[in-house]
């Protein structure tokens, strides 16, 4: 039973190292960059006007070197090239901001890609205060460490517990505050087990299981 325990341990400690601590990063910043720092209809009404001045430009070259000997000339070429890939970036961007203003969609997800834009600037509160949260949980299992290295009462003999916390440590500070008004050490403790997971849901997503 000691040994099926140890083991079970040994594969979450990796799974914990690999996935969670990718997912404590990328789960903050997946956050922000969902908050774009554009709305839909402005976002709209750029693309289309730089879509514009883009075929205007192409439309411009190619009358400069219409009858020319010999073809287009190499840096007009090169121009144009760069202008047609742009363009499709353009259309792309076109098409998406065409569906979250939610043109040629039913009702109800027009009014659902609305509400979701009210709430894209919480999106963006919400992945800072993340990423907070996860540097101090970094900062404490830092100082958690060299606590324990530092002083522990039997070192490696019975695996560096402490008899007490000598150093200042955030997340236990927290949870001694919230201790005093039940049940607000559970919650507390709750939502950090779910950032947690939420953290190793994303960084299994991204990071990916290659066996």
């Amino acid at each position: 039973m000691t040994f099926a325990i140890g083991a079970l341990i040994t594969i979450g400690t990796f799974i914990y190292a690999i996935y969670t601590a990718a997912g404590l990063a990328l789960l903050p910043v997946t956050l922000i960059k969902s908050a774009p720092a554009k709305s839909a209809p402005d976002l709209a009404a750029s693309t289309s006007a730089e879509l514009s001045a883009n075929r205007e430009r192409q439309t411009q070259l190619e009358a400069r070197n219409e009858g020319r000997d010999g073809g287009m000339d190499a840096r007009d070429r090169r121009e144009l090239e760069a202008l047609l890939r742009d363009e499709r970036t353009l259309v792309r961007r076109e098409r998406l901001a065409a569906e979250n203003l939610g043109e040629g969609q039913h009702v109800i997800l027009r009014a659902w890609h609305k509400t979701e834009a009210a709430f894209r600037p919480l999106k963006l509160i919400g992945g800072l205060l993340l990423m907070l949260v996860a540097l101090v949980i970094w900062v404490s299992m830092l100082i958690t460490g060299i606590d324990k290295a530092k002083n522990s009462i039997c070192k490696t003999q019975c695996g560096y517990i402490l008899a007490h916390v000598e150093i200042f440590q955030p997340v236990n500070w927290i949870f001694t505050i919230a201790a005093k008004a039940f049940p607000v050490d559970y919650a507390v403790f709750l939502l950090l087990v779910l950032f947690l997971f939420a953290s190793s849901v994303v960084g299994i997503a991204v990071v990916g299981i290659r066996l």
